[in-house]
């Protein structure tokens, strides 16, 4: 065989370590790969060991497979449920935190807990230097905050001193002076040249900015506001009927007017001026329509009140109408009033005004084609 031509084969002997080498316990060790050797360093063996090493790994091979066969018979025959169950009862188990187990024993160890407990002390005292620190800090910047407080406080009162503001002047131009003059300060100068004592005391000029030759302190473009006696609040409450009885010259002037126009409209020839005359007679029409209405309306209103006064001295109760009974009696006696001619021009109007209501709801027409 190959395997004995081999290991029969004469090998030289390994010479022997000096004494100045470290002496090391590995050589006594027994290995499986360290042969045996005779005298002349030949191997102590034969072909008949050899085989029976084969024969007994042979044998061990197929008790293996025996071995792999049986379990996977047995495997088979367990039930699906059983492994399912015990594959849940193992994953409770590791999931379980109270029996968890440290994977390293130095972290039970006492000088593992004292290392740890150094550490701590440690930390926590680079903590306690750290607050320190940062107290010593605020503190340091909290006297020098104060320190240019009290700077800027004795600025504005060297400026307020030297360069006040009458009462009247304009607070604008006081105002734009203080932001353009606190563009280069600090902060805190800042936000105590912005405060004053009161907010009626009068605005500051900055000792930076030269003073106006010209200065503008009453203002001269105001307008005067108009003023009407009859509508001022002294006068008390506006009496709408003694009103009109006060100014009544002036209905009398508008329908003269009126009566003007149209004999101007009867005897011009230009259309321009006679488009124009008609549109003016028209508005004023219109106008004059309104305002009987109006009145109309307010008598009705006066004549309602004076019943009902009369009603309540007979023991009633007081009854107020309301605005779309008003405008109804008031248009009953408009047409009481009317003549003939006059009320069928008023119901021809009335008539053409509702049709046209009727039309604009309609809806549009499909064009054809």
């Amino acid at each position: 065989m190959v395997l004995s031509r081999n290991f029969s084969r004469s090998l030289r002997a390994r010479e022997e370590e000096s004494d100045d080498e470290p002496y090391s316990d590995e050589l006594e060790v027994s290995s499986p790969s360290i042969l045996d050797t005779g005298e002349g360093g030949e191997i102590q063996s034969s072909e008949e060991d050899l085989d029976g090493e084969l024969a007994e790994n042979d044998d061990d091979e197929s008790d293996a497979t025996n071995g792999n066969e049986d379990f996977k018979e047995k495997l088979s025959k367990i039930p699906f449920g059983a492994l399912v169950k015990a594959q849940a009862a193992v994953n409770a188990i590791e999931n379980d935190p109270t029996n968890k187990k440290r994977k390293r024993g130095a972290e039970e160890s006492e000088e593992y807990r004292e290392k740890l407990k150094a550490l701590r002390q440690r930390i926590k005292e680079f903590k306690g230097s750290k607050k320190k620190a940062d107290s010593d800090s605020k503190s340091i910047k909290r006297d020098s905050g104060s320190s240019t407080d009290s700077r800027s406080r004795a600025q504005d009162q060297r400026k307020a001193t030297t360069f006040p503001d009458p009462p009247d002047s304009d607070s604008g131009s006081g105002s734009d002076s203080n932001s353009n003059s606190d563009e280069g300060d600090a902060p805190q100068s800042r936000k105590s040249r912005k405060s004053r004592s009161s907010k009626h005391a009068p605005q500051t000029l900055s000792s930076k900015r030269a003073v106006p030759r010209t200065r503008e302190v009453v203002p001269t473009n105001t307008r005067s506001a108009p003023r009407d006696p009859r509508f001022d609040p002294l006068a008390g409450p506006i009496n709408e009927i003694k009103f009109a009885a006060n100014y009544s010259f002036l209905t009398d002037y508008r329908r003269s007017e009126l009566q003007e126009l149209k004999k101007a409209l009867k005897t011009t020839k230009s259309e321009d001026v006679k488009e124009k005359l008609s549109k003016e007679i028209t508005a004023r029409e219109n106008r004059e329509r309104a305002r009987e209405n109006k009145e109309r309306e307010e008598r009705v209103r006066q004549q309602a009140k004076r019943e009902e006064r009369e009603k309540v001295k007979q023991g009633k109760k007081p009854f107020y109408l309301k605005e779309k009974e008003i405008k109804k009696r008031a248009l009953v006696q408009k047409w009481e009033g009317m003549k003939g001619r006059e009320r069928e021009k008023a119901v021809e109007r009335k008539r053409k005004k509702v049709e046209g209501k009727e039309k604009r709801k309609l809806p549009r027409t499909r064009r054809e084609g």
